[in-house]
């Protein structure tokens, strides 16, 4: 028999609990007393849709010891039918002095912890990287998870778990061997209500497959690549998670972070957010940015690294999010095209005079100078002059989506004027700095992209 061929012995659905009202208030760990919201409950019935279809031969539903874990199991029994079955015997993981604050409260007192944690959900450092005052060791989390796996392994078979997002990872633990200490432990992106199959193998191995008929069933990233004239332009990829859209999101940066997180996080943060909604969507560091090629930054080169990425995705069905800079940036790589993607202008810059007080004001030359995110922020921002004239030749928008108090756009711009029919405002600044601003631009982005692409969908 060929390696590939093992025989299958038995599987087990993860699934992280639906959304909760701890959620929307981003409540950090702390398990008392939930409501599932409108939307966990849409949740609830889409993975009762995918168990349906997947014809998955589950026996009963488990839970983790959660209040938000057992109201989720049981709104899936109703759901489905399927009986509920004894608790995972799994306690969430201990955060420590963070434990039921919200995370804005995280980010102003404990910001070293809430930094490492930002990396940590992002996969750029595993768990060993966390900074969090009391919070549980690494070595003491693996021990009980070993001994949890020792006694019950056999008994999760053939069942769904529901889990919040510290036991899934624990559990995804045991089935991968990628234990705490083995600096392998890394964030999952499970959103509420994703779910993921694993097959039990011969010889105790466990092999995870998409959810029915879904590509992938949670949020994970990888790594693209592309060529711009012997230079590589370096992307990176968040998968969606189930219910999953025909067509492709790319984030186009602005001038701001120098790298394809964007702002404090924000092009990750929105990505995270539409994959968890089923958008693949793509954040990429243009050619003199971040881990592309380094080299002095242009117009033209930013132009042809949109090109370069739009190529690389390999399809047709694409909408591009341009913030800032990277609204003017979208328009004129779309002129280039044979096919007509959808573009989002997010804070655009579109003006002479407004890039020009991008690149000179001292404020964000000395933030940008101390960001530790930056390698060559300065060098790209003094190239740009020699080419912003071309910002003039901006055409057109689908959406515009600016902050109010956002000083950088101006309202009264040509841009602005022509598709005032189009343009949102919402609370935040240029960069949409803060938890607020940011939740509220993902949501505004996933209704935009929703509504410009409908039939673009599974």
């Amino acid at each position: 028999m060929c390696k590939d061929d093992a025989v299958e012995d038995g599987f087990v659905v993860l699934s992280r609990h639906f959304e909760t009202s701890q959620n929307v208030e981003a409540i950090m760990g702390l398990s008392g007393p939930v409501t599932i919201t409108d939307n966990g409950r849409l949740q609830a019935m889409n993975l009762a849709l995918s168990l349906a279809e997947s014809r998955s031969q589950i026996q009963e539903i488990r839970s983790a010891p959660t209040s938000a874990c057992i109201a989720s199991a049981e709104l899936l029994a109703d759901l489905t039918g399927l009986p509920i079955g004894s608790l995972v015997e799994l306690a969430p993981f201990e955060l420590g002095s963070i434990s039921g604050l919200p995370e804005r409260e995280v980010a102003r007192c404990y910001p070293d912890a809430w930094q490492t944690l930002e990396e940590f959900r992002l996969q750029i450092v595993d768990a060993s990287a966390l900074l969090l005052p009391g919070a549980e060791d690494l070595a003491t989390l693996e021990r009980r998870i070993k001994l949890w796996w020792a006694e019950g392994q056999d008994s999760i078979h053939n069942s769904i778990l529901i889990l919040s997002r510290s036991i899934l990872l624990m559990v995804n633990a045991a089935l991968t061997g990628a234990w705490p200490t083995s600096g392998g432990y890394f964030d999952l992106k499970a959103p509420n209500g994703g779910a993921r199959k694993w097959i039990a193998k011969a010889g105790g191995s466990y092999s995870s497959e998409a959810h029915g008929r879904r590509p992938s069933s949670w949020p994970s990233n990888g790594r693209i690549e592309s060529d711009v004239d012997g230079s590589t332009v370096v992307a990176t990829e968040f998968y969606p998670a189930y219910f999953v859209r025909l067509f492709t999101i790319i984030i186009v940066p602005g001038l701001f972070g120098n790298n394809r997180a964007g702002p404090n996080n924000l092009y990750s943060a929105v990505a995270r957010h539409l994959a968890g909604n089923g958008y693949r969507t793509i954040t990429y560091d243009p050619v003199g940015a971040g881990e592309s090629t380094p080299k002095a930054r242009s117009y033209d080169d930013d132009v042809e690294s949109l090109l370069s990425i739009m190529r690389a995705v390999g399809t047709k069905k694409i909408v591009l999010i341009g913030h800032s800079v990277g609204a003017a940036i979208a328009t004129a790589a779309r002129k280039q095209l044979e096919f007509t993607p959808a573009i989002i202008a997010v804070a655009p810059v579109t003006t002479k005079g407004a890039i020009e007080r991008l690149i000179t004001d001292p404020l964000d030359l000395t933030t940008l100078q101390g960001s530790i995110s930056t390698r060559n922020g300065l060098d790209f921002r003094t190239d740009y002059p020699a080419n912003i004239d071309k910002l003039d030749d901006v055409t057109r928008f689908d959406r515009i989506i600016v902050g109010a108090t956002d000083t950088y756009v101006d309202p009264n711009s040509s841009a602005m004027r022509r598709h005032r029919q189009h343009a949102i405002s919402i609370a935040g600044n240029h960069n949409f700095s803060s938890t607020q601003a940011r939740s509220e631009l993902s949501s505004q982005l996933l209704t935009a992209v929703t509504e410009l692409a409908p039939g673009w969908r599974i």
